[in-house]
């Protein structure tokens, strides 16, 4: 648990901890193997296994920019909103669960933009790209 907690934003607001308790048990459980079926994840043995498409996960406390829908927000008000990943949202397809500071509730969003500042996300260059694409003609000349 500090393991994960230690990888939140520095802003993220520390009393609002226990709404992270979720991905970290969910965490826990696809890292660790069931007692009955060491071949499995213990999340796996119990609920199948998870979807990562249908559920995406993103680092706990990361500072996200949410896109508010036309039907939401007043005619001139800005289309983001600062809010804070907290866990998936199991209920909803490819959605995630958000605290808003301003008011602390939770909100399920689906179009967002992370900016992490601990752990950074992987970027792909143009090198990697030509790299790909050149192993990528070998195999189709090869074969």
């Amino acid at each position: 648990m500090l393991a994960s907690l230690a990888t939140c934003d520095p802003d993220f607001p520390i009393a609002e901890w226990d709404r992270v308790l979720f991905q970290i048990g969910l965490t826990l459980n696809l890292l660790r193997c069931s007692r009955i079926n060491p071949k499995l994840s213990a999340w796996a043995y119990l609920y199948g296994n998870y979807d990562f498409n249908k559920n995406p996960l993103a680092p706990i406390g990361t500072r996200e920019l949410i896109h508010l829908k036309a039907d939401v927000r007043a005619p001139w008000q800005n289309h983001g909103e600062d809010e804070w990943y907290i866990g998936p949202s199991m209920e909803h397809y490819r959605c995630v669960k958000c605290c808003v500071p301003t008011t602390g509730w939770e909100r399920d969003a689906d179009t967002i933009s992370f900016f992490p500042k601990k752990v950074t996300f992987p970027k792909t260059t143009t090198e990697d790209f030509l790299r790909q694409a050149a192993s990528d003609i070998v195999f189709i000349l090869q074969n």
